[in-house]
């Protein structure tokens, strides 16, 4: 996705440009002329909305289109003769807000290209002088809040340009491999991400560097050295999504607090994060899209049961507009909504005991030798022989929208001290108790977390 402050552009599989107004929401398309169409088939394809309102598009292949303005044609940029569209991959485009692009490739080094002139130079690495770029393998740039263009390279740490001192600076990074994204905190820290390699910090002021990698031993190391995005919140902390589990940066211990599956979330792969207005992040996953509350942790998960196009999202893609709707590509497309604007589900759920097995053997109702004299939904009160110590109970709520994001609690009684969360499972079991009097209680909440006011019962002696 592209914006340029006042529009989201995305490119669409029938060859046309999406145009999102942020405003106010409404979309419009325009078609692509067919020598870009043809160009472009096929591919993982970008698009890059500049500072001077011009569009770009890209993909994995040595095409770059540009469009200079509304009233322009789209054109098609010539890097240099060497640049072949199965060798040399393009793999980011950033403006510098001096009328100049970078677009950086994966073996040409960057192309500068200037909108002014047309003039396209290239910035590559040169054994002999200093003051060149590290490498020509490019996998990312990015343009901080002074202006300066901040490139990643594949191991060989970053460079940084800025026209106030007009050359280039490296920093190498030792065992660095693959940095995949930067962003800027609000104390100008740099904060690098890479593939295998963990997260990175500079401090343009200092020039320290720091390097965090996960180690196992380690409860509040980073969870994985694949990092994928990195988000600030309004508070500045820095959050970081991995390949296994979202991490928290801690700055005055330097180190982290993980969130997992064992914490709610639905997987540990983790791509974007957007917050919303109520201070809530949005986490797309490789399983569904997560709310979670920074504050008490908890997660609520939406799936293609909740309206999803689909539960697999896309790494680097997701945007919150002025009013704050968000916007998330998936693998069958994009989807967009305000949290805002949600509807509680106030419903209170009615939650039912519809089954009770002993050793798996469901109870027969009037069944010669079955303790079930009616149906388990209606009984209050059930009496096993010594030798049905082993059972399971099924339980369910009676609601009617989204019943897949509900959950329950239980606890029996006489055994269980608190209740136990639970999602989707809806079966208990219980192996070999103890002669004596038991009461089974299960409680249920709706999709909006409205829980039943007082639990269904069941005395089992």
């Amino acid at each position: 996705m592209g914006d340029n402050g006042n529009t989201i552009f995305r490119i669409l599989k029938s060859g046309s440009i999406s145009k999102i107004n942020k405003k106010d929401g409404k979309e419009s398309i325009s078609k692509l002329p067919d020598f870009v169409i043809q160009n472009i088939q096929n591919q993982k394809n970008k698009i890059y909305a500049d500072s001077q309102n011009g569009l770009w598009i890209y993909s994995k292949t040595a095409s770059v289109f540009y469009k200079k303005n509304n009233t322009t044609d789209w054109q098609k940029i010539t890097l240099n003769s060497s640049v072949n569209s199965q060798n040399d991959v393009i793999f980011d485009i950033k403006d510098d807000a001096n009328g100049k692009v970078w677009i950086g490739t994966d073996h040409q080094g960057i192309f500068v290209y200037n909108t002014t002139n047309n003039n396209i130079s290239n910035l590559v690495y040169n054994p002999n002088s200093n003051s060149s770029i590290a490498s020509n393998n490019i996998g990312c740039l990015y343009k901080d809040d002074t202006g300066t263009i901040w490139a990643g390279h594949n191991k060989k740490g970053i460079s940084y340009y800025n026209d106030s001192f007009g050359n280039l600076v490296n920093i190498e990074l030792e065992n660095c491999k693959d940095v995949s994204n930067f962003l800027e905190d609000k104390k100008g820290m740099i904060w690098a991400g890479t593939i295998s390699s963990g997260l990175v910090s500079y401090d343009p002021k200092t020039g320290e560097v720091k390097t965090y990698l996960n180690d196992p031993a380690v409860a509040n190391s980073l969870s994985d050295n694949f990092v994928n995005a990195l988000f600030l919140d309004h508070e500045d902390n820095l959050w970081v999504t991995t390949e296994n589990g979202l991490n928290r940066y801690n700055g005055k211990d330097r180190n982290f607090t993980r969130f997992t599956t064992s914490d709610g979330l639905p997987s540990n792969v983790t791509y974007r994060i957007e917050e919303d207005n109520a201070h809530n992040l949005w986490i797309s996953t490789s399983r569904g899209l997560t709310s979670f509350n920074p504050k008490n942790a908890k997660v609520k998960t939406y799936t293609k049961s909740q309206g999803l196009l689909s539960d697999q999202f896309n790494y680097n893609s997701s945007f919150k507009d002025d009013a704050g709707v968000m916007y998330f590509g998936s693998v069958n497309g994009m989807i967009g909504f305000n949290p805002d604007r949600f509807i509680k589900n106030r419903v209170v759920p009615e939650v039912y005991i519809t089954g009770f097995q002993v050793f798996n053997q469901e109870l027969m109702i009037g069944k010669k030798g079955s303790p079930l004299k009616k149906s388990i939904a209606y009984t209050d009160h059930i009496m096993l022989d010594y030798d049905q110590s082993t059972f399971s109970i099924d339980f369910a709520a009676l609601v009617y929208t989204d019943s897949e994001s509900g959950e329950y609690a239980y606890k029996l009684e006489g055994l269980d001290k608190d209740y136990t969360l639970i999602k989707g499972n809806r079966r208990v079991f219980y192996t070999k108790l103890a002669p004596g009097k038991y009461t089974f209680m299960v409680r249920a909440a709706n999709s909006s977390g409205v829980w039943t006011n007082e639990p269904r019962k069941l005395i089992i002696e």
